[in-house]
């Protein structure tokens, strides 16, 4: 089966997470900075209406109607959200996207870097950026092209939405001047069968194919 990572070109819509209210706990999340923070019961998100089968919020997470997660199901995709609600706790018809299956740290792309002023010194797991070309005057995002020389065929077998090890932008375990706690957001990847569905929900989405050298058995 192939794997894709999940890009979304369209615009950012509302508000989630931690910017509106959502619990979170940091057992598991670094001391220093707080990426890997989960969050706590539903997840908070400030809906749409205009839009109302697919979202990317402007915090970077993808939500979805219940129209597209029961098709997701009925595709036989190995999934597990979290229902949504408003900020005041009004229950939505929305799942958030996301897994808690995740991928080893990347070993070769040639568009992904980090930002230092970002990046965490301890556990270097946020901070992350793609790279821009600019050229005759316009800017092109380049493709990651991930590259994993190993992945296990457990892991594979737990889901068919994953999260990168890899966090992108910058995470804030506390307010500093104008920029209030932040975890930064995985890049998802999903396997062929999710792509099928998702596709046809929406034609601002693109899926980059990764590059898995070898299947540990």
């Amino acid at each position: 089966m192939n794997y894709y990572l999940l890009d979304y070109r369209g615009a950012l819509i509302g508000k989630s997470g931690e910017s509106i209210g959502s619990e979170y706990s940091l057992t598991n999340a670094c001391s220093e900075c707080g990426t890997g923070a989960k969050y706590i019961g539903n997840f908070k998100f400030k809906s749409d209406s205009k839009n109302k089968n697919f979202y990317v919020t402007l915090d970077g997470d993808y939500i979805i109607s219940d129209e597209i997660y029961i098709a997701l199901l009925q595709a036989d995709c190995k999934i597990k959200f979290a229902e949504t609600e408003t900020k005041r706790g009004k229950k939505l018809p929305y799942w958030h996207m996301t897994s808690e299956a995740e991928f080893p740290s990347v070993d070769f792309s040639p568009s992904l870097r980090v930002e230092p002023l970002w990046q965490c010194p301890v556990c270097k797991k946020n901070g992350w950026i793609g790279s821009n070309l600019r050229e005759n005057g316009k800017t092109y995002i380049l493709p990651f092209l991930f590259s994993y020389k190993e992945v296990s065929q457990q892991l594979l077998n737990k889901s068919d939405i994953f999260i990168t090890w890899e966090r992108f932008g910058k995470s804030s375990i506390k307010v500093e001047g104008i920029f209030g706690i932040r975890f930064a957001r995985p890049i998802l990847i999903v396997s062929e069968k999710v792509k099928n569905v998702l596709a046809s929900y929406s034609k601002f989405l693109d899926f980059e194919k990764i590059e898995i050298l070898s299947i540990r058995k």
